[in-house]
């Protein structure tokens, strides 16, 4: 399946900035997590949340997992869409999934307009949208077989607004639905 160590081997390479410093070092000392994150994307089938502390490197883990699952061989059934929201919006969206079109990739950046002014409901649709936009295309374009990512980075300081966790599970527990109804 997945050389997990190669990968582990290109990361350790990959130089990433210390919080707060700026000083670039070398991403390493995170095998144990690659290891049971890949092992959690192979096994389970559906919503999984990665948490931890502000400053553990979550959101330099999802990145760095992105840029070199590109560089490796075999992985190319994975695939990162990532949503890196502030406290007020989504500052950044990343979409790169190969064999769709420059429309649905369009569509997927679209889907992330969110803000803080919306009304609960019509945010949580917004933020369902995504992962909507992306099961019609797997399905319509016949890539049942890639294994989907979708990263939304800092969402709990975005969804704080509004009491966030109760908002967060919503979200979480229609993904499934969305999931089941389009088959992928």
């Amino acid at each position: 399946m997945y050389n997990i160590n190669k990968l582990i081997e290109s990361i350790h390479k990959v130089k990433v900035p210390l919080e707060a410093i700026g000083l670039m070092i070398h991403f390493r000392d995170r095998n144990r997590e690659i290891e049971g994150f890949f092992t959690n994307v192979i096994k389970y089938r559906g919503v999984s949340l990665i948490y931890g502390p502000r400053g553990a490197g979550k959101s330099t883990l999802a990145k760095v997992l992105e840029e070199e699952v590109k560089e490796v061989e075999g992985f190319n059934d994975l695939v990162f869409v990532r949503y890196t929201f502030e406290e007020e919006t989504i500052r950044e969206t990343q979409v790169r999934v190969p064999g769709l079109g420059i429309d649905i990739l369009r569509e997927l950046e679209d889907a992330a307009n969110v803000n803080v002014s919306m009304d609960p409901i019509t945010l949580g649709i917004k933020l369902i949208k995504p992962v909507t936009v992306l099961a019609r295309a797997l399905r319509n374009h016949s890539l049942r077989d890639k294994r989907v990512i979708v990263v939304y980075d800092d969402i709990d300081r975005f969804l704080r607004k509004y009491g966030g966790y109760e908002m967060l599970e919503a979200v979480a527990n229609k993904i499934p639905d969305i999931i089941r109804e389009h088959d992928v």
